[in-house]
């Protein structure tokens, strides 16, 4: 049968990364792959996907880490980031007159 195969590296929260989704391997798998070692994941034409070390198939399922991040999170705090750079010009209309009265003295 025809499929598309990529190697891919398991990672240390045993999951592997395939277009996009997050493929967990359930800790059976600790006896056959260990994160870090690479695996084949093979697409099949029919968008089965299957996952090997070796000649050994492994089950695999949607990773819950995947589905949490899917959803918006919101902290309830303002807008992150520096705020470098916005300060306004020496002569920008928003410093006024008092702004620079005070800086005078």
């Amino acid at each position: 049968m025809v499929s598309i195969q990529d190697a891919r590296v398991v990672q240390n929260d045993w999951t592997v990364r395939w277009q996009n989704r997050l493929l967990q391997l359930p800790c059976e798998s600790s006896a056959v792959v260990e994160p870090g070692q690479a695996v084949t994941l093979c697409e099949q034409r029919d968008g089965t996907l299957r996952v090997f070390v070796g000649e050994v198939e492994l089950r695999w399922s949607a990773s819950r880490r995947q589905a949490d991040a899917s959803k918006p999170q919101r902290s309830g705090r303002g807008p992150t980031g520096s705020s470098q750079g916005q300060k306004p010009r020496a002569d920008h209309p928003w410093r006024g007159k008092l702004w620079e009265a005070s800086r005078a003295s």
